[in-house]
């Protein structure tokens, strides 16, 4: 019978150690934060551009943080980061006991001082308007049909869209509406943080004397401006003046009638949207000049120029600010961003449908009807 082999003795050696997890080398570390930061800034772009915004006309603080964050918000706005935020901020907000942090409203009344000239092509005469140089004139435009014709499939109405930030997104929701109708076609054109108050930083009444030339010009424009305008102007004298001045407001007001009378050339039809009120009392108090002065300039042109209020539109039964309005089957919906002043995507939805029923009274046989 064979004997049995002894049992070897245990392998000599260190006994092998347990892997812990696996810490990130010092540079890794740094590459993960950026790349972090570099996400958060991108989802809030429109955040950091309205705090740097903020800061005091001028100063080289404002400038400094304005060029740093304007290339931000124009790439998180090519890849559509902006309405994600947007999207986010919404469904945050179903009810109206959710808490939302807000950004001041002085955030929105000054665009940035150094921002670059427009790229906007220029327009036949460029002058100075109010006393800014480099503002164009608004040249007379081409004749427009004074009445609108009746569109069809092939031959579709042609509306042009433009303005501030927020024909941003009640452009897009008009652009989605009139799709549908089947008889029109739409073109939007919008400047964040721009307006008629400084054609230094966007040139609007360029832009409009380059829209109104195209071939074949729109029969129809539709624009919002006002929550970046109720800021401080320079005009001719040198001077400067603010909103509650009678010479801010006299200027202001010229230049809501020419770029109206642009507009309406031979007929056109414009409807001009009004800004929304906003959470601040002051900045509303401010909005207020601006919807008075295009409502007086609209009621000039009563052939020409539509006046939509959304102040009323987008306000509680009593006129205040109020973040959220009931739909059709009573369940509150958040009309505003969480910036006490934009709109959400239910209310550029809800002004856009506004839109549409002007529209609709200016067009006859629009969409079939």
């Amino acid at each position: 019978m064979a004997a049995t082999a002894p049992p070897l003795p245990p392998r000599a050696g260190r006994e092998r150690r347990r892997r812990g997890p696996r810490r990130l080398a010092a540079g890794q570390v740094v590459i993960v934060g950026v790349i972090a930061y570099g996400l958060a800034a991108l989802f809030n772009s429109s955040t950091l551009l309205k705090m740097a915004e903020r800061q005091r006309l001028g100063s080289w603080q404002r400038s400094f943080y304005v060029d740093l964050t304007r290339p931000v918000h124009d790439l998180a706005h090519a890849l559509t980061l902006d309405r994600a935020h947007q999207s986010i901020d919404d469904y945050r907000g179903k009810g109206p006991g959710s808490s939302h942090p807000a950004v001041t409203s002085a955030a929105l009344v000054h665009p940035p001082s150094s921002a670059p000239a427009s790229s906007v092509p220029a327009a036949p005469t460029t002058t100075a308007v109010g006393g800014v140089a480099g503002a164009t004139t608004l040249a007379p435009a081409p004749s427009a049909p004074a009445t609108v014709r009746t569109p069809t499939s092939g031959a579709p109405l042609r509306l042009w869209i433009g303005g501030d930030s927020e024909a941003q997104g009640m452009g897009q929701a008009l652009e989605a509406l009139t799709s549908r109708l089947g008889d029109v076609d739409a073109t939007l054109e919008y400047k964040v943080s721009s307006g008629l108050s400084r054609p230094d930083y966007y040139d609007w009444p360029a832009k409009l004397a380059e829209v109104v030339a195209t071939k074949p010009p729109p029969e129809v424009m539709v624009v919002i401006f006002g929550g970046n305008d109720a800021q401080p102007l320079q005009l001719a004298d040198g001077k400067i003046y603010d909103v509650p001045d009678q010479q801010w407001q006299d200027e202001y007001r010229r230049r809501v009638g020419a770029a109206m009378d642009l507009m309406g050339a031979g007929g056109r039809k414009v409807i001009w949207v009004g800004p929304p009120n906003a959470k601040s009392a002051q900045f509303t108090g401010r909005l207020a000049v601006l919807s008075g002065i295009y409502a007086a300039e609209a009621a000039k042109r009563p052939g020409t120029v539509t006046f939509l209020d959304t102040r009323t539109l987008l306000s509680d039964p009593s006129g205040t600010y109020t973040a959220y309005l009931p739909d059709a089957n009573g369940n509150q919906i958040r009309m505003r961003a969480g910036d006490g002043f934009h709109l959400s995507i239910a209310g550029s939805n809800k002004t856009a449908r506004a839109v549409l029923d002007r529209l609709s009274a200016l067009v006859p046989g629009l969409g079939g009807h």
